[in-house]
């Protein structure tokens, strides 16, 4: 989620928060205050100041500069209920202004925005997110000329927000525009530009566009430093290049994919033991390459991955993924979509077997069940190799 919390404040951070919240935002009274009282203490002068504020609508401005003030230091304190409730009043203040002088106050509402989306962020408020730096980017947009810096970074944190509320297809275009500026502007944040390659990819991916999401994963992985199999920074390679194998077999290329699964697996797992650097990695790119080999019809390797996958899950996991995927088989099967029903049933029977030897006596039926689904479906793709051996595996049981 780096998008989400860190590409916030990195969108408010730098210009905003740094120059503008310290130097111009906050008016020097509020300033000489800061400075001589402890930093604890810095909210609670503050909201004095802005009763004092309130009294005029002549101090509009230097109220909504300190409510804004005010914010960064409740948040700083985690006091985020309270930092939003300035920030409204600061927006709501901005808003009048803008209407009497649009300069400076549009550029100082859209920081307002940017900073309260960080603070609903914060609270677990997503629509709310969207909403405000949807609203900051439009405001920035009608500023004259160039993008400034903080805006690729709000845009990463949008795209970011729309993925996670299921909206990939309006995440498609901040997710670009994030990525063409800090192509442009490379000394600006290398490491965001990784993290807008890889949502940028994830959008492309769920609006179907694997081609597309193929060449921004491949520009994210070329991206990525070397690192040591095994290491403490060997979890963030490993998923992009687990990624990578999934839209390279979507497009047609599944060896290539196979070799990038494989050096994913490398990556992440311990060369010294069989532990893995990171868990939740190990069984994303374990399965990840279970499903590439399904794909490519290898059954031993897919059940080995698997095999390793089980030691990281429990029990009742792997039995409900593995009926999920019987299921799924048999009515693709029904429909006639006879190749996706043949991965699928790769994939189920490599569960049930892994299960199996896990329990043994426990699951021969399901076992059964997968093995019959999937004679039947490369029965009718006309597949008599692999037919003979899922009918060799049968006769054994």
């Amino acid at each position: 989620m780096y998008c989400a919390v860190t590409g916030l404040w990195w969108g408010v951070a730098p210009a905003v928060l740094a120059q503008i919240a310290v130097h111009r935002l906050v008016p020097p009274l509020n300033r000489r205050l800061i400075a001589a009282i402890p930093p604890a203490e810095h909210a609670e002068v503050l909201g004095t100041v802005t009763a004092v504020y309130r009294r005029s609508s002549h101090f509009d401005a230097k109220l909504a500069a300190t409510q804004y003030s005010r914010a960064l230091e409740l948040g700083k304190q985690s006091r985020y209920e309270e930092a939003l409730t300035a920030l409204d009043e600061s927006v709501a203040v901005r808003r009048r202004l803008i209407v009497r002088q649009p300069h400076p106050h549009t550029g100082l509402l859209s920081g307002a925005l940017g900073l309260r989306a960080a603070i609903r962020h914060e609270l677990g408020r997503s629509d709310e997110v969207i909403a405000d730096l949807t609203e900051a980017l439009t405001l920035e947009e009608r500023t004259p000329g160039p993008d400034r810096p903080w805006m690729a970074g709000r845009r990463a944190a949008l795209a970011d927000h729309l993925i996670e509320a299921d909206r990939p297809a309006e995440a498609v275009e901040p997710a670009r525009r994030a990525a063409e500026f800090l192509r442009e502007h490379p000394a600006q944040d290398g490491e965001l530009l990784s993290e807008v390659l890889d949502l940028l990819a994830r959008a492309l991916s769920r609006t179907g566009r694997p081609g597309e999401a193929l060449a921004a994963q491949q520009e994210l992985v070329g991206l990525l430093p070397e690192v040591e199999p095994g290491g403490p920074e060997s979890a963030l390679p490993a998923a992009h290049l687990s990624h990578l194998a999934l839209l390279l077999r979507d497009c047609g290329q599944p060896e290539e994919a196979l070799l990038h699964a494989r050096r994913s697996v490398e990556l992440v797992r311990r060369p010294e033991s069989r532990s893995w650097a990171d868990d939740w990695t190990a069984k994303k790119v374990l399965w990840n390459l279970a499903c590439v080999c399904a794909h490519l019809g290898r059954a031993e390797e897919t059940t080995a991955a698997l095999r390793e996958l089980a030691l990281l899950s429990d029990e009742d996991h792997e039995q409900s993924l593995a009926d999920r995927m019987l299921s799924a088989a048999e009515q693709l099967t029904t429909e006639g979509l006879l190749e996706q029903a043949r991965f699928q049933g790769e994939l189920a029977a490599a569960g049930y077997r892994v299960l199996s030897e896990r329990s043994p006596g426990r699951y021969g039926a399901g076992l059964r069940r997968a093995l019959s689904t999937q004679l039947r479906t490369l029965d009718l793709l006309g597949r008599d190799a692999e037919t003979d051996r899922i009918r060799t595996e049968l006769a054994g049981m």
